[in-house]
């Protein structure tokens, strides 16, 4: 039997917080500014991948992916929680010597 893997959606609903909003504007504009000349010069197939890559990065960097829950009683606080157990579990495992991380 497979596991089931759930395809990352992006959190759209952060786009209503108008700070949120604003910044992924500001941060599209600043990374198409920065790619205009490659644009220009690219193909059409070409050009289409780099403005979806950059808007996909973009909105990945600026408003995250949603956070699933299996159970409706866990919180999105514990389910930080377990995100931060996480990595410093893994930065344990990279350097077991590292006493910061124990505390």
């Amino acid at each position: 039997m497979q596991k089931r893997t759930h395809t990352k959606k992006l959190d759209i609903e952060k786009l209503r917080i108008p700070e949120v909003k604003e910044c992924n504007e500001i941060e599209i504009k600043n990374r198409f500014e920065a790619l205009s000349s490659m644009i220009e010069e690219a193909s059409l197939d070409e050009a289409l991948y780099i403005v979806n890559n950059t808007i996909k990065k973009t909105a990945e960097d600026a408003i995250s992916f949603k956070r699933y829950r299996r159970e409706p009683w866990i919180s999105d606080e514990v389910l930080n929680l377990a995100d931060q157990r996480r990595t410093i579990k893994t930065k344990m495992s990279i350097n077991p010597q590292d006493q910061d991380l124990k505390q």
